[in-house]
């Protein structure tokens, strides 16, 4: 089967940001996309289908997504994108503050390479900005957890407590 979609914007990703307005398609594959295809004699016996302005998106396929963690983190502390550690502890105060008695604080984004100072957080400087809830703060690339002393003491984790088996509790 050979159909024409036609009068639409028909968003491609090329690189230099093309917006097509037709697309040929022959069994089931895109053949070719372009601007007024239904001029052009080798589509003259597809079968139009006029799109009347509406947009064709491509196929968001990607082999490596976190939907689940996606979903749980809508409610976090977001702090990529602050230009200094100064910042990140303001914005996990302001957000500490508007949660409920001992409500876990709960963020993501901090990126230490990304501030106008690096500076190695601790749990002390958590602890100043989160009103005596338990804390944990995944990095930017999710590969390191921030955590302050009420969420150390509810995990039981001492100075003493052994790292776990292919780990490391860093002790600042």
């Amino acid at each position: 089967m050979c159909r024409l979609y036609c009068n639409g914007r028909i968003y491609t990703q090329a690189a230099d940001g093309l917006i097509a307005d037709s697309m040929a398609v022959k069994d089931n594959i895109i053949i070719a996309v372009g601007k007024r295809l239904q001029a052009d004699s080798d589509f003259s016996s597809y079968k139009i289908s006029d799109l009347k302005g509406s947009a064709i998106l491509p196929g968001f396929v990607d082999a490596h997504t976190h939907f689940y963690f996606l979903a749980i983190s809508m409610g976090n502390v977001k702090l990529d994108g602050l230009a200094s550690f100064k910042d990140v502890l303001r914005r996990i105060e302001l957000f500490s503050s508007s949660l409920d008695g001992d409500e876990w604080v709960v963020g993501e984004g901090y990126s230490p390479d990304q501030w106008q100072e690096y500076i190695s957080p601790d749990r002390f400087m958590l602890d100043r900005v989160t009103g005596g809830r338990p804390a944990a703060i995944f990095s930017k690339d999710t590969h390191i957890m921030w955590v302050n002393s009420k969420a150390l003491e509810l995990a039981h984790i001492a100075a003493s407590t052994p790292d776990p088996k292919g780990g490391i509790i860093a002790r600042l």
